[in-house]
């Protein structure tokens, strides 16, 4: 009976944390994972994906728009993005402690 009230809630509502450890897929193959999100401090919209691309341990962390995000596979644990793996593993580079400073 306790579950009842969420039988009419939204099933494409997510949690960004649910999303945290998908694999990226671009138009050409898997190229890394979601590691983190960056967001308007005003708004608390999701402005990019922070992605680990190459090997867990000696990959780098990138920035994707939202904006390149085609669809999100629950079923899969899979964004796919509207980008090749060489345009992901381009894309700019994330540095924390420059995205602190910044702030």
């Amino acid at each position: 009976m306790a579950n009842r009230k969420y039988e009419h809630t939204d099933a494409h509502l997510r949690s960004a944390q649910a999303v945290n450890g998908y694999s990226i897929k671009a138009s050409d193959g898997i190229t890394g994972h979601v590691t983190d999100f960056m967001m308007d401090d005003k708004s608390w919209a999701i402005g990019q994906l922070v992605v680990k691309t190459g090997h867990r341990f000696t990959g780098k962390e990138v920035q994707l728009s939202v904006s390149k995000v085609g669809r999100i596979s629950y079923e899969e644990s899979t964004v796919f993005v509207n980008l090749t793996r060489q345009d992901v593993e381009q894309s700019y580079p994330h540095d924390l402690a420059l995205a602190n400073k910044a702030a």
